[in-house]
């Protein structure tokens, strides 16, 4: 083999993973925005004389007690656990950022104030204040989003804290406000954009995690309800079917774990590509 061609291999095989990745989280995408065009059955779709049947080419990953298809149904669950991922994590952002900016800017008395209300609620293990929450305000996929935005907001806060303490000192800050700039567009358009790096790769893992307190809220039956199918309570309905139907536990169980390790690993890339002290190659 030429060394040319041992080089492109190379090069192709150390892309892979990331294509992969890529596509993993792409067809989730497209399967959350365009789930009747992937799904192969309607969601609540039922077909009682098939209740429980193995994989098969009718049913590409069997059928559930009612004799709905599981893909169908994953298809269609992917719509929810996108909308919970994705909505929490923007509203994390979106509040936790302007507490950061603040934080970090003024410092003194408004800094411990905004950071010990974070600490509060830092202190609460994550799945157990999402559970309080829901069941003070009842289970809804709205609900499921603010509960998870509201316990990951202070992790934003943080991080756009430190890095505004980290950046507000530096000589193109300085010079801006020399130039005459006022506080909003020292913090907006000098500070900020130098600052979205870290909460891009947080927003990413954020994701990953906000999937997994969806998936054990509505296993636990607080978070997304019946008929409209999300990879966990599918997993809830699943258990009682483990032995004698173990497709139906391992589709959504598997379902998550894909998700859950493709956004992680693209956190990770993510943050590689924006620290050059953390690549390998």
């Amino acid at each position: 083999m030429s060394k040319l061609r041992k080089v492109t291999l190379k090069r192709a095989l150390e892309k892979a993973p990331f294509v992969i990745v890529a596509g993993v989280i792409l067809f989730l995408f497209f399967s959350a925005a365009f789930p009747e065009v992937v799904a192969r059955y309607p969601h609540a779709e039922q077909h009682p004389e098939d209740a429980l049947q193995p994989p098969s080419a009718k049913y590409w990953l069997g059928t559930d007690q009612f004799g709905r298809d599981i893909y169908s149904r994953l298809i269609h669950g992917t719509r929810v656990v996108i909308l919970v991922g994705l909505g929490s994590v923007a509203l994390a952002v979106l509040i936790g950022i302007p507490l950061g900016l603040l934080a970090g800017y003024y410092g003194g008395l408004l800094d411990a104030a905004i950071m010990r209300i974070q600490d509060a609620i830092l202190s609460f293990p994550v799945v157990l204040l999402a559970l309080l929450i829901i069941a003070t305000f009842g289970a809804s996929t709205l609900n499921v989003i603010l509960s998870i935005a509201f316990v990951y907001v202070p992790r934003f806060a943080r991080l756009v804290r430190g890095s505004v303490m980290a950046l507000k000192d530096r000589e193109y800050v300085l010079a801006t406000r020399v130039a005459g700039a006022d506080d909003g567009r020292l913090l907006f358009l000098a500070i900020l954009p130098n600052a979205m790096g870290p909460i891009v790769v947080q927003a990413t893992l954020g994701v990953a995690v906000a999937i997994l307190i969806e998936a054990g809220l509505s296993y636990l039956g607080l978070g997304i309800q019946p008929p409209t199918p999300s990879w966990g309570n599918m997993l809830q309905h699943a258990k009682n079917y483990i032995s004698n139907a173990p497709w139906y536990v391992l589709s959504p169980g598997v379902m998550i774990f894909l998700a859950v390790l493709m956004f992680n690993l693209a956190g990770d890339w993510l943050r590689e590509a924006i620290d050059p002290r953390l690549r390998t190659l």
